[in-house]
């Protein structure tokens, strides 16, 4: 064989390896020696560009098992994109034991005590070598799942420590992601200080409670019963306070979503990157629908109707003639209102169209665009709701949209319109009806990424609002559409607010 083909052959055989041959090989530290127990984390560095954040992960396994080998895929995700990870080894306290309803109680709260020892151990070992690891003490991000999620949520709303205990009071992580866990003490979470705060969970988590319940759902009579409260509850809670805190609830799912930090990693870069930025996060709750039993998600991604065709091939061969133009764009509510004559202003464009989704607005973005508005006013989502889109798409797509209208325009005054409600009492639309939970959740992230795209936030929500927290009948004739004096009450709050 002469030199160039088995050169070739070489190089087709490297590019031909499986990816994972390729993977970084984490270096090994010893934190602490406890007893018979050597504590190590393994790091994996920035795999490109660092951004300056390092994460401290805590591996589940029911305190009797886990390793951080088996956590490779998450932490070769993040350090892909320029994060600093730890993946600590603790004290498995009830190892070749069980963390289920035969386990008495004080062994199981002696389980999750070592182990919240050991994270603050590792924390600290962290600060005081922050230099040589090349750790921002300022950008720590704490993170775990299942047994290791309650693990760091314990650790920051700590129950082990009396009243006074400074212990645990001297540093302050940057944020805090847990994928199904749950904390043994809701009063810490009252009385402790605001922290960003991410959590994923499954609605039938059998083993960590989503809500609040007995864990691993134990017979009050079982030795080993405890109350916990879950994701849902904290959430709950902390909405309350208007903290800053992130729920994404998986329905029907059940204890799996503990592996889902090895692939949701545009949720976690995303929280992440704005606690560290330090950008005001409103609580936030994403929905994300159940599968069919054939594994088909139950919506449709349609958005191409007879109308929608006919509405923007007309929008595309109308001249632009206007300069300063106005845009109002979205579905049928921005379509039924005569929008240039309502302000006597000729430069204001209608561009709603009757049933469109968030899909249909992206797949025509490009004529709003091309016009170069000085204005847009954008109301778009409730039609997703009603097909049962799940609000992690409906979200993702509404990013994009602002995303490419910012970037696009970059002059441009954007005004992110929230949803409207709607009112159940009618017998129209039954299914844009009583969705107010997914309602709240997608207006809460509108909120969110207005600010962060330097757009503005249009509440149209609470000036519409009856005493029942509906659609107020005044408004509407059919529990989702504006009547004309609807449409008065839009026009007034867009003036008083100086929007137009």
């Amino acid at each position: 064989m002469n030199s160039k083909k088995f050169h070739g052959l070489a190089l087709w055989v490297m590019l031909s390896l499986p990816l994972y041959l390729s993977a970084q090989q984490p270096s090994r530290t010893v934190y602490a020696i406890k007893g018979t127990d050597t504590l190590w984390f393994d790091h994996y560095l920035p795999r490109t560009a660092s951004n300056g954040i390092s994460v401290l992960f805590v591996h589940g396994g029911g305190f009797t098992g886990g390793d951080p080998a088996g956590q490779a895929t998450f932490a070769e995700g993040l350090s892909k994109m320029g994060y600093n990870i730890f993946v600590i080894k603790y004290r498995l306290y009830l190892k070749g034991r069980s963390f289920g309803c035969e386990t008495v109680l004080p062994e199981k709260m002696k389980a999750i005590r070592l182990a919240v020892e050991d994270t603050w151990d590792a924390t600290t070992y962290l600060r005081q070598h922050a230099s040589a690891l090349q750790v921002d003490t300022s950008k720590l991000i704490l993170a775990g799942s299942s047994a290791g999620a309650e693990t760091v949520l314990n650790l920051v709303f700590n129950p082990f420590v009396k009243a006074g205990d400074t212990t645990y009071k001297t540093f302050r992580y940057a944020g805090l992601m847990s994928f199904a866990g749950a904390v043994l003490d809701m009063n810490r979470v009252y009385s402790k200080p605001a922290l960003p705060l991410l959590m994923m969970h499954g609605t039938k988590d059998e083993l960590v409670p989503y809500a609040t319940a007995g864990h691993h759902y134990c017979d009050a009579t079982a030795p080993g019963w405890v109350i916990m409260s879950g994701s849902h509850t904290i959430f709950t809670e902390m909405q309350k306070e208007n903290l800053p805190v992130t729920l994404y609830t998986y329905e029907g799912k059940g204890h799996e979503v503990s592996g889902y930090m090895s692939s949701k990693f545009k949720e976690m870069d995303r929280f992440m990157q704005n606690a560290i930025q330090g950008k005001e996060q409103v609580p936030l709750h994403i929905i994300e629908k159940a599968e069919s039993t054939a594994g088909v998600q139950q919506y449709d991604t349609s958005y191409s109707t007879t109308y929608y065709r006919q509405k923007v091939s007309l929008f595309r061969l109308i001249p632009d003639t206007e300069t300063g133009e106005i845009i109002f764009l979205g579905d049928s509510i921005t379509d039924f209102a005569e929008w240039a004559d309502l302000f006597k202003n000729n430069k204001i464009k209608n561009r709603g169209i009757s049933g469109d989704r968030t899909r249909g607005i992206l797949n025509r973005l490009d004529e709003v665009i091309k016009r170069k508005p000085a204005k847009v006013f954008i109301m778009i989502g409730i039609n997703d709701i009603a097909a049962n889109i799940p609000d992690s798409v409906i979200i993702q797509n509404y990013t994009t949209i602002i995303q490419r209208l910012r970037t696009a325009l970059p002059d441009a005054a954007i005004y992110i319109q929230s949803l409207l409600p709607t009112n159940g009492t009618f017998p129209q639309f039954p299914r844009h009806q009583r969705k107010e939970a997914h309602i709240d959740a997608i207006n809460a992230y509108l909120q969110q990424l207005a600010r962060e795209q330097r757009c503005t936030y249009v509440d149209l929500y609470h000036a519409f609002l009856d005493s029942e927290g509906r659609l107020n009948k005044q408004y509407t004739n059919d529990g989702l559409h504006l009547t004309g004096d609807g449409y008065l009450v839009w026009k007034k709050l867009l003036l008083d607010k100086k929007y137009l």
